[in-house]
């Protein structure tokens, strides 16, 4: 079997197509996500005009692998990308069906509407304050929300759950289109007979405990909080923030400890005064002293030249905590799968984006489903016929794990693909990727080949690149633009 496999280069983000070629002629192509973490619509109109041209008049199989901006965006950026094009299946993780026959979803989409909502609160609370978030948060913030161009929230009615325009944009084609979606389990088999494809469907895991995964210590993770379903009152705190609730009920302490940015005026002029309707308490003015000391207050705290000292706003930053474990939850929702080429066992291992929590409960399945029979099968058995691995979350600190993902690969031909580029990356993305520990892991060990999106910044990576075999890693470039990276595979048809 050939098996040629593009990986778009529009920014750090997903968007691969697989094309599978029997040697009768068969060709199935398969489609994972479509997005990046910057650019405007005019930035994706050339990959998207290739990619159609790659897929040409039918697209055997989407897989939207989780709800992030850099995996679906680029459908709302580019709602035309499947005009005259067939889709023949459509797959997302089961956390995304939202007509929900168990039950148990809906407890998950309450609880993540609660975390974006805490989480938009506190942006759209800065914003107001023309405030910052700390490094980092914004970017992860931007990922998770509905964030326009103008770096406001967009806000819809009808929807609760701050759906991502993406998202919204890629259901409605599908829907328009009459196309079959289907909503994976973990520890299922399907089977492709036509094309002699098996995908053995790793996660999202069922249980909440590894789906909010506190994640486990070591070189390629960073000391994280994701607790989904504690830290209640910091949650609680972010979700009212931007309610009506009464000011008098909120302050902690006696009104007459409160100075506003009108103080001097207040203390000058009147004995008792409303602001906001909120009646503040009769301000004794006999004491001159007290009444200096005031003054004085004022002038320190509310001076421009004393800004840089000021803490009021400093608490909506904690919100970065919610923000990461929203982040981590969604990544840990990614429809992940290894795909088996029937005739010769070998695997390719497609995660999306998941987190630790995620690879831990691959290892805990141990009934697969199957033409409504049970087999037994470990995970371990699958990453010892891995020949090809799409990174998880392009090369961090937190994507692959090792004692329970990259060590169990013991293919020395590992080829690799990262969909990670470090010139078109949210700013504050860098200080997580790429790990160098992972690269040395998949590009530097036996003969493993990694193709990274973007090598610029990446030390070695250029050399590693300029090593590949012309025969089978090609590039396609429009100019300056690189469209597209290339690996192709030949595959004896039997093992």
């Amino acid at each position: 079997m050939k098996i040629n496999i593009k990986m778009y280069c529009l920014g750090t983000g997903d968007c691969l197509l697989y094309t599978f070629e029997k040697s009768d002629g068969t060709i199935f192509k398969m489609m994972t996500d479509f997005g990046s973490c910057v650019g405007k619509r005019e930035d994706f109109l050339p990959y998207m005009e290739q990619i159609r041209k790659d897929i040409g008049s039918k697209l055997d199989l989407l897989v939207i692998t989780h709800e992030h901006n850099d995996h679906v965006n680029g459908f709302a950026k580019c709602p035309e990308i499947f005009d005259n094009i067939e889709i023949g299946r459509a797959w997302f993780s089961w956390t995304e069906n939202r007509e929900d026959p168990t039950g148990q979803i809906r407890v998950l989409l309450e609880k993540r509407k609660r975390l974006k909502k805490s989480v938009a609160n506190a942006f759209e609370k800065l914003s107001l304050t023309k405030n910052h978030l700390l490094p980092g948060i914004e970017s992860i913030i931007h990922e998770n929300l509905p964030i326009d161009e103008d770096d406001k929230l967009i806000k819809n009615d009808t929807d609760p759950y701050y759906t991502l325009p993406g998202y919204i944009k890629i259901k409605e084609i599908l829907s328009t289109k009459n196309v079959k979606v289907e909503y994976l389990e973990p520890g299922t088999i399907l089977e492709l007979p036509e094309i002699g494809l098996k995908f053995y469907i790793l996660g999202p895991p069922i249980d909440k405990a590894n789906m909010y995964k506190h994640e486990k210590l070591g070189r390629d993770v960073y000391e994280k909080s994701f607790g989904f379903f504690d830290k209640d009152l910091e949650e609680n705190a972010f979700t009212r923030i931007l309610s009506n609730r009464s000011f008098e009920n909120l302050v902690p302490f006696n009104l007459r400890y409160v100075m506003y940015e009108n103080e001097k005026q207040l203390i000058v002029e009147s004995d008792t005064v409303s602001k906001e309707n909120v009646k503040i308490t009769e301000r004794k003015q006999s004491d001159e002293e007290e009444l200096r000391n005031k003054r004085y207050l004022h002038k320190i705290y509310f001076d421009k030249e004393h800004d840089w000292r000021k803490i009021d706003e400093e608490y909506l930053n904690s919100s970065g905590q919610l923000a990461l474990r929203l982040n981590s939850h969604i990544n840990n929702t990614s429809l992940a799968m290894a795909v088996e080429i029937v005739d010769n066992k070998k695997c390719m291992l497609l995660p999306g984006d998941a987190e630790f929590g995620s690879w831990k409960s691959w290892h805990e399945i141990e009934k697969w489903k199957f033409n409504n029979k049970t087999y037994s099968l470990k995970v371990t058995d699958l990453f010892a016929k891995t020949f090809f691995y799409k990174v998880s979350h392009h090369l961090s600190f937190n994507g692959t794990p090792t004692t329970m993902g990259i060590n169990l690969i013991e293919n020395e031909d590992l080829v690799s693909m990262a969909t990670l580029d470090l010139d078109r990356i949210a700013e504050k993305w860098k200080g997580t990727m790429p790990n160098k520990y992972l690269i040395r892991d998949l590009g530097k060990t036996g003969n493993r080949e990694l193709i990274v999106m973007n090598t610029k910044g990446i030390e070695d990576m250029e050399q590693l690149e300029r090593k590949l075999s012309e025969t089978k890693f090609k590039i396609l470039k429009n100019g300056d633009t690189t469209l597209y990276k290339e690996y192709v595979f030949n595959l004896p048809e039997k093992e």
